[in-house]
């Protein structure tokens, strides 16, 4: 079992929007496409507008990975700022799941091994949903 999740493919909801099969903070935000950051954006509720703007600059998870608030410019201070700490937090939580993982002997070559591993792992998982 791997510490994060590979993307699922699309499907086709009601009304024909498309709706991703994943949870994008499953991915290690380094691995994210445009689309995963997108999505992720209009998980947490950011304007239409906003979204657009930053999938149009192109910005995924190498991007990411280097984000300084005054590196998303073309949305208001207040918003970019909002956005920076989410990812931060996301990074965070992203990161203490690795440690603890690491900690429990659970990783080897990227891949679980353990049943007691991948019930951590899920442990982790439902705690971060909630």
């Amino acid at each position: 079992m791997k510490l994060f999740s590979s993307k699922a493919s699309f499907s086709s909801g009601d009304g024909g929007t498309t709706t991703p099969l994943y949870n994008v903070e499953d991915i290690e935000i380094r691995n994210w496409t445009v689309d995963d950051f997108a999505f992720w954006l209009q998980q947490k509720n950011y304007k239409k507008k906003i979204i657009k703007i930053l999938k149009k600059e192109g910005w995924n998870g190498d991007s990411l990975m280097e984000l300084k608030t005054e590196m998303i410019s073309k949305v208001p201070s207040g918003i970019s700022k909002s956005i920076f700490n989410d990812i931060q937090q996301l990074k965070i939580r992203q990161s203490e799941k690795v440690k603890i993982v690491e900690n429990n002997g659970c990783i080897n070559n990227s891949v679980t091994t353990s049943t007691s591993c991948e019930s951590s792992i899920q442990r982790l998982n439902q705690e971060n949903q909630e």
